[in-house]
């Protein structure tokens, strides 16, 4: 049993077995206070000394004993490599996101199956979940994705803020952090342009309204996955490849390699088909109403610029 300070409060954590690397001991003070491995920086002893980050050695070999108290603080540091370069932030710092894709399907065929749409709640994190959907399957379901991916977005802005500034963000880096985090705010170009790169894969986000799709990461040299996400103007869902019409998602194939043209030409032609069924909504064309301070707003550009200066997030059509 270890107990863990932090500026927050004390937590334990128990059955800690010696033979544990350091490195998987801070994967769970991730897992139990929301500080990034890359960001830990603990303490012990009286006074209390700074343990060395060595990944493999055992939290035995560091005399890391049961009752023991550590100091965990949060790093405000930029996280630099070795050359003084900003350090990528990737999934092995993190314990509670959807895995880095290893393999994607590869050689397609058109008799393959269908695309279809993953459908995903509307919960205001549509497309942290989508995203994660996409990466690893229904699996997502059952863990909390969409708050660390979230931390992901506000780790990457805060640790790069040479490319993350005001005119990119549209607002002070330091709020933009605070509001990304915010179970109740909506992602898009900004936030899919850091997970594709993060994870190291090109995602595709098609728009059924104008049948157009965006690529992310589409420059990432050493890239070969890809994955395709769906968006209706409002809301993203996942799409998967089945070879069964309206089958489990249990057999979706999510992850498709890079250069890979049949998916591409199977998501356009369902995209095309969703656009014909009109399975969009225009939001330029309708107005709607702020569900906080009741204020009347012109589509998504004064809906967004709105939520930006209130922070106001809810948002209904409003019918004259």
């Amino acid at each position: 049993m270890l107990r863990v300070r932090t500026t927050t409060g004390t937590i334990v954590i128990k059955d800690v077995h010696p033979s544990i690397t350091f490195s998987d001991l801070k994967k769970i003070i991730e897992q139990k206070t929301n500080i990034i491995t890359a960001r830990q920086k603990i303490k012990m002893g009286f006074p209390p000394k700074l343990i060395e980050d060595q990944e493999s050695i055992t939290v035995g070999d560091l005399k890391i004993n049961s009752g023991e108290t550590l100091i965990v603080e949060e790093s405000e540091e930029l996280l630099l490599t070795n050359n003084g370069t900003i350090q990528q932030l990737t999934p092995k710092y993190y314990s509670n996101i959807p895995p880095q894709p290893s393999s994607a399907t590869s050689n397609i065929t058109q008799d393959a199956g269908d695309m279809l749409r993953r459908v995903i709640p509307s919960d205001n994190s549509c497309l942290f979940n989508a995203v994660s959907y996409s990466l690893e399957g229904p699996n997502y379901k059952t863990l909390p994705r969409a708050k660390s991916l979230r931390q992901v977005i506000a780790d990457v802005v805060k640790n790069d803020p040479i490319t993350f500034d005001e005119a990119t963000l549209g607002q002070n880096p330091k709020e933009y952090c605070n509001w990304i985090k915010k179970t109740d705010s909506w992602g898009g170009a900004i936030e899919l342009m850091i997970l594709s790169k993060f994870y190291n894969i090109e995602i595709c986000a098609h728009d059924i309204q104008t049948c157009r799709v965006d690529r992310y990461g589409q420059d990432l040299t050493d890239c070969n996955i890809k994955i395709y996400l769906l968006y209706d103007g409002i809301h993203y869902d996942s799409m998967a490849l089945n070879p069964i019409k309206d089958g489990p998602e249990d057999i979706d194939i999510t992850l498709f390699n890079k250069e890979d043209t049949v998916s591409d030409d199977k998501a356009a032609q369902y995209v095309k088909a969703a656009h014909q069924r009109h399975e969009f909504t225009n939001v330029s064309e309708f107005d709607l109403r702020c569900l906080v301070c009741q204020k009347g707003l012109r589509g998504e550009t004064e809906a967004r610029e709105h939520a930006k200066s209130t922070g106001h997030v809810n948002f209904g059509e409003y019918k004259k």
